[in-house]
């Protein structure tokens, strides 16, 4: 079980912990942190993705039912579990700067995500660019933390790691703090 946070307003939930962690040592576990508990409000500032085109998202697209592992290496070189979820035919399968693989439901990919125009305004055919914006914050624990994903199930996120809430659909998650400062910049205002 993990250990809860002050503000957390129900039972912590176990977690599918990576190996490592399952393993007798003496790490700690994560922290489980109740997202619903964190104050956005006062966060002024908002970040977007870097909108390059050279960094546009290619999707693939799922045909059918596909289960995704969504991992990242550790400072040490370990691979770490930070989510587990399920594409459903229509979602997004998109391949991020570190490699990761996550899926962004089919509802929510046009609010996410526009076609890339070439520089004569035409549509690059299968490249997107985000227009989500965000506000995000340091993880406040200072510890590895373990969320309830908006997705389903859990996301992990080292103690370095952001927090986020779209402001397109007040989902909040996890973004590790390597592909944090790869794809984000602060929004002009």
């Amino acid at each position: 079980m993990h250990e809860r946070t002050a503000a957390s307003t129900h039972d912590a939930k176990p977690a599918i912990l990576p190996p490592e962690l399952t393993q007798e040592t003496d790490a700690v576990p994560p922290l489980y942190l109740d997202t619903s508990t964190l104050d956005f409000s006062a966060i002024t500032d908002t970040y977007t993705k870097i909108a390059d085109p050279s960094k546009a998202v290619h999707p693939e697209f799922a045909t059918e039912q596909h289960a995704l592992t969504t991992s990242f290496a550790r400072a040490d070189g370990q691979q770490y579990i930070e989510a587990e979820n399920i594409a459903e035919v229509g979602d997004a399968i998109i391949t991020g700067p570190e490699g990761e693989r996550y899926s962004i439901a089919a509802a929510n990919f046009a609010a996410l995500y526009e076609p890339l125009r070439g520089a004569d305004g035409a549509v690059v055919p299968g490249a997107y660019l985000p227009k989500n914006q965000i506000k995000a914050m340091p993880n406040p624990t200072g510890r590895e933390i373990v969320i309830d994903a908006p997705w389903g199930g859990q996301q992990h996120g080292e103690a370095d790691c952001w927090l986020a809430e779209s402001q397109v659909n007040g989902d909040r998650y996890i973004i590790e703090a390597a592909a944090f400062a790869q794809t984000y910049r602060l929004s002009e205002r």
